[in-house]
């Protein structure tokens, strides 16, 4: 009796000391964000919203881990139309695919470790019906997300994303909200692709 209340004990004091997901808010810059708090690759539910060319759709959405990669693919009409692959790594959680788009090498979203208010650069290609040199500047935040009639504390990551076309340089702006505990709850890939958890 005394070892199972001995093992009951401890099994009570390790779960009890394990930190609590940290409380953003607008006073959060520089404060250390872990990978296991945000959550990267959890489930973004089953129903959203998508937002295409200024038309509102429903989706359904569906979300798979295979080996490091993690893949969401918003359906309408059981027909993908919206496509976005990371790669999930111990230190990184990158933005490797936007549709048909490859990232070589995939841009770092989230850093390991990493305080609000940190930015950082990259560069690579951008690979389509081309291959494009390209450079982004990455920067986070904290802001607020609302899902359903909760509003949520979330960290916010902003790329902006300069591609090397023929005779100019394309300028391209995602943003990507996690919330604590829950994931990748919201991506904006410009204005004209937004997804977002599905309103109430």
């Amino acid at each position: 009796m005394r070892g199972y209340l001995s093992l009951g004990f401890l099994t009570y004091l390790m779960l009890g000391c394990q930190p609590a997901a940290p409380r953003l808010g607008a006073d959060s810059s520089g404060m250390e964000i872990r990978f296991q708090d945000l959550m990267p690759d959890a489930k973004p539910g089953k129903q959203g919203e998508l937002t295409l060319g200024g038309t509102l759709l429903p989706v359904q959405i569906l979300s798979q881990k295979h080996d490091n990669l993690f893949e969401i693919d918003s359906l309408s009409h059981d027909v993908v139309v919206a496509k976005e692959v990371y790669q999930d790594r111990m230190d990184t959680f990158s933005l490797e695919a936007v549709g048909d788009e490859i990232m070589i090498p995939p841009i770092p979203v989230l850093r390991s470790p990493m305080k609000v208010g940190d930015s950082w650069t990259w560069q690579g290609h951008c690979i389509g019906q081309a291959d494009h040199t390209a450079k982004a500047t990455i920067a986070s935040r904290s802001d607020k997300i609302y899902s359903g009639l909760s509003e949520l504390e979330s960290v916010v990551v902003e790329m902006d994303l300069q591609i090397e076309v023929p005779n100019s340089t394309a300028q391209r702006r995602f943003v990507f909200w996690f919330v604590p505990g829950k994931g990748l709850l919201k991506r904006e890939f410009g204005s004209a692709s937004v997804r977002q958890p599905l309103s109430q």
